[in-house]
């Protein structure tokens, strides 16, 4: 915090709620007020003496002017403690006080001294800052009128040349920075800033000349900070990252040890190189934009830049509170404008986007984001003029690759991956040395099936960037490609499958016969082409199919589409068991045929949704059951409406932005049957905007569709669902708005309060709720849970029974009281009781899958009282509603292969084989299955499949044994395998082929008693 000027305390007082400093003397205050605020300067003594009012006659006058002569003694105390003032307000501008309170001292300050040009341009910074533009001029053109001496004018040049960049006005910036210059030609911060003016229309090379007319110094931590701090605002303008970056991090070394005023300027050029230098993934920048915050709270530019800094990570649901922070510090600023547009883009918000660029536009017409972004909405709405105003940028500056770049991000986003890469070819063209736009080209070409091209672009990267090896996309992605260009190249009919050669003999026959058979089944549906080339990559490592599909590792999902080119993560990969491999493969595919038929311009929600859908389709199980997350959203009013559904697809609630898609989509398809989405997807590909599709294609309002999906919510999911909402923070807000609006609130409002409390483990306000509640109603189910619970988080168990026994009692149903009291159940050894809980919380909550399970508990208890029926039984249900555990299933197969049900056994290992189909035991016990039931065609490709299995691809491989005796087992459990081929081929009378398959066996193991068996058989 700055410290306040000299004899000002008597001021603290008043100006308490600005940012501390004291903004005059007593003397001054004292001498404004008493002599009617006469302007007490030497050579203005009749100006001042002609603010007396009413007009007196001349002997007055004369009578006045020995007083004054007596005020202008003194003068010289007054400047001086004025310009003290002037200085303290500047340092306080710099903190970020823009408060109403300071303006108004400044235009006191004005009353007394109408000459002064430092407080114009005060006023000018502050309303500049606030985006009060026309007020800003204002100040700006009057301080231009009395401004003079060396340094007072370049100050004003500064300020004014701030001004009219932020509002594209060239020619008068032009002006200014020519005035400022002739007068101290020296001055770095106006060099720096005809260097950024020069850089920013398009004239680089004079930018860069200009350069030399800096004062020279060392970079160094020895050198002036403030000329550092101009070194890095020039070096940053042309993109000389690493110079800027030496000059901005000695720069604000120096101005933290000193506690210098600018050091919030110069933290914010270190969040934009660190930005813009992709340093550490954006943290280097955050901290930067977040010190700069520290020492500027108003910074409109440093959250600004903390916005585009998540844009750069893909993260817009986290741009969007900073953004709206610098909305809410300065709504007119142009690049605010600019980058609320584009975050408007990211979202499918055409519309509002074009009218925000259009707004902006009016405040500063040569904004070349501005116009970018205006051009962008007018090419999403298929409006005329975005070419118009695609070329206005290259006339603004010929240079501009990072705007092209950013477009072809833009469109990519929207999978429209064809398109962006005009875009980015467009940015390589304007500026061959702008190097991101050969990351995106590559993603871009990499998505579009186009491998070669993708990495001769990465290539291009590493040739042109300065720093390649820190951009962790690229080279994340160069490795991935490379991976995948290993692969082998299988074609099948519309599909090509590039998958690892371990691999490939067990996969490619799956995916082929499971694709074959469901895009016949889309190709009758939703009436989409059969010619159409589907590139089906799998990748067996994780990291490579994260580095593929976003670029950098650890990204959980399990598949992507990009159209016509899909990417796969393998069952054996580091995720193997947990995970439902086909369901996945069909989930992908459904989106070539939603990306398809909208012709690339489908929304993520309607083409996730429809996915989500399909695998439910494809088998009943994957039903991703979240339930449970439903319940409390609804119950919080956070389901997202349709309109801003795409947002939870950036945001940590992604996994549930999947789940309410899927439902919504399942609705349409109810209310208005498959070609309702359709015909939704028509309309998108005719670039139709999300409220006219739903109208159009559904003959329902949004809002509409809004309310009667959430009512369908209702009665299909949640109204038999008997379970103690948890609330979200809104959920708590929703909770307290109820109260203000009732009158005497019922007690089960102030339970719900209180349970919100004690979940956010408020327990003051928990307890005064509860109470409230209690007192209106001593027999409240719902209180008596909560007493229950907090009893339990007290270890005060008998206390925590005697309410649950209590709230039974009155009736109360609710799944996790029903788990509670089974598991002290079992501390207590009521085997019979606990499975009575266990019961009644699968009748509260039938679809849940979760941690305690009541289906696996149940079947444990089951099974340690040795009734096996009753435990099966319970896995069966469990696997009906949960589609990935391998154990259960496994159990149910064995237990049928056991009793000899064939069917059963069939059934749970091929949902197992869907999980993990990399293990030969599972496919030899289908081909049994297969052969008791009759099928012999498909136990024959069973064990083909089996055949296929390389060992080392095998769960249970071990590495650390000799090669010798790895080799053995395999050569006799492949013997093993090829001799049930022939028993398949004798059955069906195949003897020709079942002597082929004895030929393999026997160059395995001559020497095999099955096999003389089998030749003794065929020779009869």
């Amino acid at each position: 915090m700055p410290t306040a000027s000299p004899g000002s305390e008597s001021r603290t007082t008043q100006a308490s709620d600005r940012s501390g400093i004291a903004r005059r003397s007593p003397v001054f205050v004292q001498s404004s007020r008493s002599f009617v605020q006469l302007s007490l300067r030497i050579g203005h003594l009749l100006r001042a003496e002609s603010l007396l009012k009413p007009p007196m006659d001349s002997m007055r006058r004369l009578q006045l002017i020995p007083v004054l002569m007596h005020l202008a003694l003194w003068t010289p105390v007054l400047v001086c403690q004025d310009e003290e003032f002037l200085d303290a307000s500047w340092t306080s501008i710099l903190a970020g006080d823009l408060s109403d309170s300071l303006a108004l001292d400044l235009k006191e300050h004005l009353l007394e001294f109408p000459q002064s040009a430092v407080g114009q341009v005060l006023l000018a910074e502050i309303e500049r800052r606030r985006g009060n533009y026309a007020q800003a001029r204002e100040h700006i053109e009057t301080s231009r009128q009395v401004v003079n001496g060396e340094e007072a004018v370049a100050s004003w040049a500064r300020s004014a040349a701030d001004l009219f960049l932020d509002v594209g006005d060239f020619e008068r910036l032009a002006a200014a920075l020519a005035r400022g210059l002739e007068s101290n030609p020296g001055d770095p911060a106006l060099i720096s800033r005809e260097i950024v003016f020069l850089r920013q229309t398009g004239q680089r090379d004079q930018a860069r000349t200009r350069l030399k007319a800096l004062p020279a110094t060392k970079i160094t931590e020895d050198a002036d900070p403030e000329l550092l701090l101009e070194y890095c605002r020039a070096y940053l303008a042309l993109g000389e990252i690493e110079v800027a970056n030496r000059a901005g991090v000695f720069a604000e070394l120096k101005m933290r040890k000193q506690r210098h005023r600018r050091r919030g300027e110069i933290l914010f050029l270190l969040g934009e190189i660190f930005r813009l230098g992709r340093t550490d993934d954006g943290n280097q920048a955050f901290k930067a934009f977040h010190d700069a915050l520290a020492a500027d709270k108003y910074s409109t530019l440093s959250h600004l830049g903390a916005a585009r800094t998540q844009f750069y990570r893909m993260r817009w649901d986290l741009a969007k509170e900073p953004l709206a922070r610098a909305k809410a510090l300065n709504p007119n600023h142009p690049d605010v404008l600019a980058c609320d547009a584009e975050w408007m883009l990211y979202f499918r918000f055409w519309r509002e986007a074009l009218e925000v660029a259009e707004r902006g536009l009016t405040i500063n017409p040569n904004h070349r984001g501005l116009a970018l972004a205006r051009g962008a909405a007018r090419f999403f709405l298929k409006q005329a003029g975005a070419e118009e105003d695609f070329q206005k940028v290259v006339e603004l500056d010929p240079f501009f690759a990072e705007g092209f770049c950013r477009m072809g991000d833009l469109v990519a986003h929207h999978y429209r991956f064809a398109e962006a890469i005009t875009f980015y070819e467009r940015a390589i063209a304007v500026d061959p040395g702008y190097s991101l736009s050969y990351v995106g080209l590559a993603a871009c070409l990499a998505n579009t099936a186009r491998t070669e091209e993708a990495l001769e672009s990465l290539a291009r990267f590493r040739e042109t960037d300065p720093l390649p090896d820190i951009h962790p996309y690229a080279n994340n992605l160069r490795e991935a490609l490379s991976t995948a260009d290993s692969f082998l190249s299988i074609e099948r009919g519309p599909f090509v499958f590039r998958v690892d050669p371990l691999e490939a003999p067990v996969l490619v026959p799956l995916l082929t016969e499971l694709y074959k058979e469901r895009w016949k089944n889309f190709s009758q549906r939703y009436g989409i082409g059969t010619d159409l080339k589907v590139v089906i990559d799998v990748f067996p490592d994780q990291n490579d199919f994260s580095a593929r599909t976003v670029g950098f590792t650890g990204f959980g999902a399990l598949g992507v589409c990009f159209g016509s080119c899909l990417a796969l993560v393998s069952p054996r990969s580091q995720l193997r068991g947990h995970f439902e491999f086909e369901s996945t493969a069909v989930h992908e595919l459904a989106h070539v045929v939603s990306i398809t038929l909208s012709r690339q311009r489908v929304p993520r929600w309607l083409t996730e949704g429809i996915s989500v859908h399909e695998e439910k389709v494809f088998r009943a199980n994957c039903d991703r059951e979240m339930d449970l997350e439903l319940f409390h959203y609804y119950h919080s009013g956070e389901i997202m409406r349709v309109r801003e559904l795409n947002e939870l697809f950036s945001s940590p609630k992604i996994l549930f932005g999947y789940f309410q898609s899927g439902l919504l989509v399942e609705f349409i398809i109810g209310r208005s049957g498959e070609r309702g989405i359709v015909r939704m997807l028509e309309l998108f590909a005719e670039d139709v905007e999300t409220e006219d599709v739903i109208r159009r294609a559904l003959g329902l309002e949004p809002e509409q569709l809004d309310a009667e999906f959430s009512d369908w919510l209702w009665r299909t999911r949640l109204s038999s669902m008997k379970v103690q909402p948890t609330y979200t923070e809104l959920g708590l807000k929703r909770l307290q708005q109820r109260l203000m609006e009732t009158g005497e609130p019922p007690a089960e409002l102030l339970a719900q309060i209180a349970w919100a409390y004690h979940q956010q483990d408020r327990r003051v306000d928990r307890d005064d709720f509860l109470n409230r509640a209690l007192k209106k109603s001593p027999s409240l189910p719902s209180a008596e849970l909560l007493l229950a619970r907090r009893a339990l988080d007290s270890k005060d168990k008998e206390r925590a029974l005697r309410h649950f026994e209590r709230a039974l009692g009155q009736g109360a149903e609710e799944f996790f009281a029903f788990l509670t009291l089974a598991d002290l159940c079992l501390a207590d050894g009521k085997k019979d009781k606990r499975l009575e809980y266990l019961e009644r919380a699968k009748d509260c909550f039938p679809r849940y899958v979760g941690p305690r399970n009541p289906y696996l508990l149940r079947s444990h208890v089951f099974e340690s009282l040795g009734q096996e029926d009753n435990a099966l039984e319970e896995l069966r249900q469990y696997c009906r509603i949960q589609e990935s555990d391998l154990g259960p299933r496994l159990t149910l197969s064995e237990k049928a292969l056991e009793r000899g049900d064939p069917g059963e056994a069939l059934r749970y290992l091929l949902e197992v084989r869907a999980i993990d189909p990399f293990q030969r035991d599972i496919h030899r016990k289908i081909a049994r299955c297969q052969r008791a039931l009759s099928l012999p065609s498909m136990a024959v490709e069973s064990l083909e499949l089996a055949l296929g299995v390389d060992p080392s691809c095998e769960p249970d491989f071990d590495a650390k044994l000799p090669a010798v005796e790895r080799v053995s087992i395999d050569q006799a459990e492949r013997t093993e395998i090829l001799l049930d081929l022939v028993d398949i081929h004798l059955e069906v009378g195949e003897t020709a082929t079942a002597r082929r398959y004895l030929e393999r066996a026997v160059e395995l193991a001559p020497d095999s008693p099955r096999i003389l068996e089998i030749k003794a058989r065929i020779d009869r």
